[in-house]
């Protein structure tokens, strides 16, 4: 049984600092996946080829990990086979639920914010890849999102639902409409042909 550290690279994280977090909680072997080969990952490939039964892996997070939840359901179904100890630090999972007391109640929480954490992750990484490039760092907001950003609010606050202001602001989710006005300090709550009522 030999305990194994994962690190890929991010702009939140350094090689030195996140070696001495999996050097402190006992791995004898810590695989580095750098930044461009964020999207290839081999040494992530080549780590699972070679886990033995009974190893014990321990990740920063399973957003630095794992790209999608296909890929993670057929990670959790490796580490069921091979009787893989999953320790994941940032989302405080410990298959064993020794270092993180109970933890495998928490997998539903982990799992709604997977996706989310996985797209932050990426996005950091294409932005590292595109800097490295010469690139610039993505696309700067435009006065057309601005508009479409204030033209979502009034019309919230004018009273309309979330169909009724896709519909306005050509914007594809209600994931975008919602994102807008959290940020904005309003919570979403009506439904199609629901009105504001007036005061």
């Amino acid at each position: 049984m030999t305990r194994i550290g994962y690190i890929k690279l991010n702009v939140s994280s350094t090689s030195q600092d996140s070696m001495e977090i999996l050097e402190s909680l006992g791995c004898k072997k810590i695989i580095i996946e750098q930044v461009e080969d964020e999207v290839t990952r081999p040494q992530w490939k080549r780590m699972l080829t070679q886990l033995k039964k009974s190893d014990e892996l321990v990740v920063l997070g399973l957003s630095n990990a794992i790209r999608g939840l296909r890929e993670l359901a057929a990670f959790f179904e490796l580490c069921r086979i091979k009787k893989i100890r999953l320790i994941s630090l940032k989302d405080k999972l410990d298959s064993n639920d020794e270092l993180f007391p109970a933890s495998t109640s928490k997998f539903m929480d982990v799992f709604a914010s997977l996706m989310g954490d996985i797209a932050v992750e990426r996005g950091a990484s294409a932005r590292i890849r595109a800097q490295n490039r010469g690139n610039a760092l993505g696309r700067p907001v435009g006065s057309r999102d601005k508009q479409r950003e204030k033209l979502c609010i009034e019309l919230y606050m004018g009273g309309s639902n979330v169909e009724d202001i896709l519909k306005e602001t050509g914007f594809r989710s209600k994931s975008s409409v919602f994102r807008i006005l959290r940020n904005n300090g309003m919570e979403p709550d009506r439904r199609p042909g629901k009105k504001k009522k007036a005061d």
